[in-house]
């Protein structure tokens, strides 16, 4: 084949696959040649690369061709640079006929803003491929042909399924609520409406399913069906939404370079920046977990999980779930898993049988018990060992490897039910807000994971994954390729046959009854003593011829652990699944014991989320190990998703279905990096390839006969038969050879002859409508004039009966007469007077409103708008208000003056003022202050009085009471200083009044004078009884003492003249008893003894008688008596 210049050729390339470029030299397959590529670069061209160059289109340089249909030579490398350079102009939607080609950005595009929405929803149909033009048509599409709609966004991981499933749910409840309304939920427990709650149950969903994965940031774990219920006008009644294969093994590992799910991380970053919520679930930073901590991953570069853990509390608050009841436990059980991960366990060595385990760290088991609501020394128990017993308690304890698979599977089947009551939480919501339990239509949009296949192996979770993708490409296959040939052929319409990979061998493999792997699964979970083993055994045996059957991975293909591995060749490519666990994860029980436990809570949320009981779907019966032929109730986990497997298909196959193919364009996740053999592999299993031929050979566009009639004939004047109406369409150049063909039933078209076909019917409505349009407008005029003199007279009529209501309708009816009836005085006195009247009424209201609300600045604006009106407006209101404005002055008057009074504590002003408010029946609180003041003033007035008075009389007993009651009142001033110093002096005089009196009651000389002295410093009066009483008696007792004083000294002189005149003047003081004057009397008797002694010596001296002297002499003796007397006798 010759090349010439100017031409363009596919050059082979080793990273692009193939590149167009132009010939420069003319050169033969197999010779030299050189080319130029698209960026200028001369390529010289060798004999043997020139075997391999292909003739290319040069169409396939123009990045403007959105649907790969168009190209003219369609072929691998077209459609694969098409892709390549529109990606490189940041077009990443491209169209193969209906189907929307997504390639992931991975970077930010200003392409979905409400300005873009805005366009799409008003004209999709002229705009390029999108996602919001996807959703458009579903959404029109449904409304037009009354028929659900579904929306099926596949793709492997990390090509945009999640974002694209975001933007479709964006735009759909935007356009239902501008077309139906917003439909406010039916709770009052603050829900947001129902648009609303179905975009806000999505940041939740990706909290609680999402998460990093070595190819994608934020990979959906699990799939699901969101479906939107929708009145018969397009408003959006309801919603549901069906979740598939949550991957709860995630919860307790990742891979390295991965994350567990989203919410974890959420909640200890949420739980920093609200120390409350920390307290209650109790978290710390990620890397104390270690069911966080095992990847080498916390963050995740662009995302803050605060800031989306605050989106997603928000959406709990728009579904309308309770803080503490809903929130909070579904946050703390979360934690509970975090902290479960955490438990530790040691070996407990036994010398007489096998080492068992306990638990290492108690107080983080404690933790677990107190969020999950049950018992620590229970979980403890059946974290360490298990109740093997039927009728009583056999344990038989766990080794740690046991203990730690228990923890693990209690971990999984706690955040699995969970993850379930989020889902059936959310539906609960959507289910209330719902505003119709009979939706005209629907539409569901699917976003399933992607085709899996990881080199470090595949497991159970794999196996059912790409059995769901294995449906959806079947359900691809036969809208796309199976039914249209099928269509073809009924329809007798010649279309040339294009071959397409058929699956449903290996969905064969996979589910048929009986012999298929998932029922083997299930069956051999049944078999005593089945094990892994053995099940793999008996696929091999069973499928080792079957075409899509590997039964050993070859060594060439390294895969890890491949003796224990089997192959299934799917759509995408053969996948070798290890066989480990397949029977356990297929059982997907939860242990009696720690099941019974988690129901067993206190706590009544937790207790609810392990419920017993069956789905109403087929149930595949599952026996215990050693139990023989007895089945329990319980579902295995293939049989449960083969079931929503096919409730699934059910639900697309009864919808009219869109496509949305997300393409990944390189592994690195980098913005602008195109990889071409990821992307050629992507197409090629995608089976896009095939679309492109088979829509490029066949007709896209079909409408039944009837339909097709009754929508063109329009453009056939006086033409009913389809025959008539075709050659007519053809004679007019609408109808082109090739584009179109006739069936037995339908009409086929490809899709440029179908949009020149749509143009021609609306230029033909627009001419038919033109003439209409003339024909009504001439009945619509003289119509109208009847109603311009109708209008004009109802309008007088009005202006003099000066009612608004029938002026507005009568000025209204004048918008219908030319220029508005502007023109008309008529129109402009009626304008001028519905001005006036709206003035008047407005001038009323305000002056109702400002005299129930006492305004007076706005009373006061009321009266001088009335007035300044031309002319001046009357109404009774006005004198009200006028009476009311000097009603307050005069109330603001009174209280100005009452503060300043009670500022000034004038009780005479206040008074008079107060006279004055109860005249006015004044209800302020500057009256009740002033009253209250007045009569407080009075009060102490009234104290002061009582002051002065007992101060005037010095009544020491009413000045105390009267003081007492003034400090009380917090009075002070010169009277009550004065009555206070008065009171104390009172209060001295008292006391030494007292002391006086006691003084003399004791008789007391030095206490009398002490108390006279005392009573003199304080100023008591002298004719006080008790002063008076003092002085007398310290006379008295004075002139006592003199007295004894003189007799005392008679005494020691031995006077005998003086003691008789001392005793005498004793006497007379009416002394007695005193010691001094017994002394007294002594001391004389001793003198008158002495006496008589001294004459007894004389007489017997001067006698001379021996016996009288000897009597005298003793008696003298006897005295103590000396003298000449004594000698004299003692002499004789």
């Amino acid at each position: 084949m010759a090349f010439e210049a100017g031409t363009y050729v596919w050059i082979p390339d080793a990273e692009e696959q193939a590149l167009p470029c132009e010939v420069l030299t003319p050169f033969r397959a197999g010779e030299a040649g050189k080319v130029r590529d698209e960026n200028g670069e001369d390529i010289d061209v060798t004999a043997e690369m020139s075997s391999k160059v292909v003739a290319c289109d040069p169409e396939v340089l123009d990045a403007k061709i959105d649907n790969l249909i168009a190209l003219n030579d369609l072929n691998e490398n077209a459609i694969l640079h098409n892709l390549r350079i529109r990606f490189k102009q940041d077009i990443i939607y491209t169209n193969v006929s209906s189907i929307c080609i997504s390639v992931n950005p991975f970077k930010l595009l200003p392409i979905y803003t409400p300005e873009i929405m805005d366009k799409y929803r008003e004209n999709s149909r002229d705009l390029p491929p999108h996602v919001f033009k996807i959703a458009d048509d579903s959404y029109r599409g449904m409304l037009a042909e009354r028929q659900d709609q579904a929306v099926v966004i596949s793709g492997e991981s990390g090509a945009g399924k999640s974002e694209a499933t975001k933007l479709m749910l964006q735009y759909i409840t935007d356009i239902a609520s501008r077309t139906g309304g917003t439909k406010q939920a039916a709770s009052d427990d603050g829900a947001g409406s129902l648009e609303q709650q179905i975009l806000q149950a999505n940041p939740i969903m990706e909290a609680f399913g999402n998460a990093k994965t070595v190819r994608n940031n934020n990979s959906s774990r699990f799939g699901k069906l969101i479906t939107i219920k929708f009145e018969s006008n397009g408003g959006i009644c309801g919603g549901s939404i069906i979740n598939y294969l949550l991957e709860k093994s995630r919860v307790v590992f990742q891979a390295q370079g991965e994350r567990n799910y989203h919410i974890f991380y959420q909640l200890c970053a949420g739980g920093k920046a609200d120390a409350a919520l920390q307290g209650a679930v109790q978290t710390t930073d990620p890397q104390d977990y270690k069911y966080l901590d095992q990847s080498g991953v916390i963050e995740i570069e662009g995302m803050n999980d605060e800031k989306e853990f605050n989106i997603v509390r928000r959406g709990f608050g728009t579904l309308g779930m309770h803080e503490e009841s809903e929130v909070l436990p579904v946050l703390q059980i979360v934690a509970a898993v975090l902290h479960l991960g955490n438990i530790q366990f040691e070996v407990v060595q036994k010398a007489m049988e096998e080492d068992s385990s306990a638990v290492s760290n108690p107080a983080e088991l404690d933790i677990c018990a107190a969020l999950l609501g049950i018992d620590s020394a229970e979980l403890n128990k059946n974290l360490t060992s298990k109740n093997i017993g039927t009728r009583s308690v056999i344990l038989v304890q766990y080794d740690v490897d046991k203990a730690k698979e228990a923890r693990d599977a209690l971990v999984k089947a706690v955040y699995g039910n969970l993850f379930q009551y989020i889902i059936d939480r959310i539906n609960r919501s959507l289910a209330e807000g719902s505003t119709s339990d009979n939706p005209a239509n629907i539409i569901g949009v699917l976003d399933i994971f992607g085709f899996e296949s990881f080199e470090t192996g595949n497991s159970f979770e794999q196996l059912c994954i790409n059995f769901c993708n294995e449906k959806l490409q079947f359900h691809f296959n036969e809208h796309i390729f199976r039914l249209e040939q099928e269509v073809y052929a009924a329809e007798g319409v010649d279309v040339p046959r294009t071959d397409f990979k058929d699956n449903q061998p290996t969905l064969d493999l996979l589910e048929a009854k009986g012999e298929g792997i998932f029922p083997m699964t299930d069956e051999e979970i049944n078999v005593p003593r089945g094990t892994d083993l053995t099940l793999l055994s008996k696929l091999q045996n069973k499928h080792g011829k079957h075409p899509q059957f590997s039964a050993r991975a070859p060594a060439k293909a390294k895969v890890p652990d491949g003796a224990n591995c089997f192959g299934v060749i799917h759509y995408a490519g053969v996948v070798y699944y290890n066989i480990t666990n397949f029977l356990e994860k297929n059982k997907d029980q939860l242990p009696d014991d720690l099941k019974n436990m988690v129901q067993k809570s206190s706590t009544e949320f937790v207790a609810n989320l392990i419920k017993d009981g069956e789905a109403p779907a087929e149930k595949t019966k599952v026996r215990s190990r050693g139990g023989g032929g007895k089945k329990s109730g319980s579902k295995t986990l293939g049989a449960q998703f083969k079931s929503s497997l096919n409730s699934l298909m059910t639900t697309l196959n009864a919808a009219s279905p869109q496509f949305v193919r997300c393409m990944k364009p390189n592994k690195s996740k980098i913005g602008g990096v195109f990889e071409a053999d990821m992307m050629i592999a992507q197409l090629r299993y995608s089976g896009l390839l095939e679309v492109c031929r088979i829509r490029k050979l066949g007709y896209p566009v079909r409408r039944d006969k009837t339909d097709y009639i009754r929508r063109y004939a329009v453009c056939c004047a006086g033409a009913t038969e389809l025959s008539a109406i075709n050659a007519s369409l053809s004679e007019q150049g609408i109808l082109k050879e090739g584009q179109w063909a006739e069936g037995s039933s339908k009409m086929f078209m490809k899709n440029k002859q179908a949009q020149e076909l749509e143009e021609a019917r609306e230029g033909a409505i627009a001419g038919v409508l033109i003439k209409m349009q003339a024909m009504v407008r001439g009945a619509v005029f003289k119509y109208r004039y009847r109603r311009c003199i109708k209008t004009m007279a109802d309008l007088k009529a009005a202006i003099v009966a000066r009612e608004e209501d029938k002026l507005v309708a009568s000025l209204d009816m004048f918008t219908e007469l030319p220029h508005g009836g502007k023109h008309l005085a008529v129109y402009a006195e009626g304008k001028a007077l519905l001005v006036r009247l709206t003035e008047e009424r407005q001038l009323v209201t305000l002056l109702e409103t400002s005299i129930s609300a006492r305004n007076k600045e706005s009373l006061k604006s009321a009266v001088a708008a009335a007035a300044a009106m031309d002319p001046p407006f009357q109404h009774e209101l006005l004198g009200t208000a006028t009476e009311l404005v000097a009603r307050i002055e005069k109330e603001e008057e009174v209280i100005a003056g009452l503060k300043k009074a009670m500022a000034a504590r004038d009780r005479g002003q206040l008074a008079e003022l107060l006279a004055q408010a109860t005249d006015m029946e004044l209800d302020a609180d500057e009256v009740r202050q002033g009253e209250a003041l007045k009569t407080r003033l009075e009060e102490e007035e009234e104290t002061i009085e009582n002051i002065k008075s007992a101060i005037a009389a010095r009544n020491i007993t009413n000045l105390a009471a009267f003081l007492s009651k003034a400090s009380e009142m917090g009075l002070s001033g010169p009277v009550f200083t004065e009555g206070t110093k008065l009171h104390a002096q009172l209060q001295a005089e008292q006391a030494a009044a007292k002391q006086l009196g006691e003084a003399v009651s004791q008789r007391d000389l030095d206490a009398i004078n002490a108390a006279i002295t005392k009573a003199e410093s304080i100023g008591l009066a002298a004719d006080t009884k008790e002063f008076v009483d003092a002085k007398a008696l310290k006379a008295t007792i004075e002139n006592e003492l003199a007295i004894l004083a003189k007799v005392a000294a008679a005494s020691a002189a031995r006077d005998m003249a003086a003691i008789d005149a001392a005793l005498a003047e004793a006497a007379g003081a009416g002394l007695s008893g005193m010691p001094e004057m017994d002394e007294a009397n002594h001391v004389k008797e001793a003198l008158a003894a002495e006496a008589t002694a001294i004459a007894a010596c004389v007489a017997a001296v001067a006698a001379g008688d021996m016996a009288s002297l000897s009597a005298a002499s003793a008696e003298a003796s006897k005295l103590g008596l000396a003298g000449p007397e004594v000698q004299a006798v003692k002499a004789a």
